[in-house]
């Protein structure tokens, strides 16, 4: 499952109308994606401290600027606020810099 915003779409919406065990599935499979990251809001743990370096690479790489970077990338552990900005976001906010 992404995690990323989806809009649904007209017809997406009509199904949900018409199957309603569709959304309770789609809904179900969101709840059981959150359960499974449970543990990178542990502190200290593995699955925390690999997903900040993880995170913090990834934007290192969309980022491509030093100063920028230092600025953008939180220093608070995951899970203490946002995990992320958006990728749309921040791919905006480079392009304007």
């Amino acid at each position: 499952m992404g995690m990323e915003y989806h809009q649904y779409t007209d017809e997406e919406k009509q199904r949900f109308r018409d199957e309603p065990g569709v959304l309770l599935k789609i809904r179900k499979d969101g709840e059981e994606a959150m359960d499974r990251i449970f543990p990178l809001f542990i502190k200290g743990s593995y699955a925390q401290t690999s997903t900040v370096a993880y995170m913090r690479e990834q934007m290192t790489k969309k980022i491509g600027d030093k100063e920028l970077t230092e600025k953008l990338i939180p220093e608070f552990a995951v899970g203490c606020r946002r995990l992320t900005v958006s990728i749309l976001h921040l791919s905006r906010t480079v392009s304007t810099c």
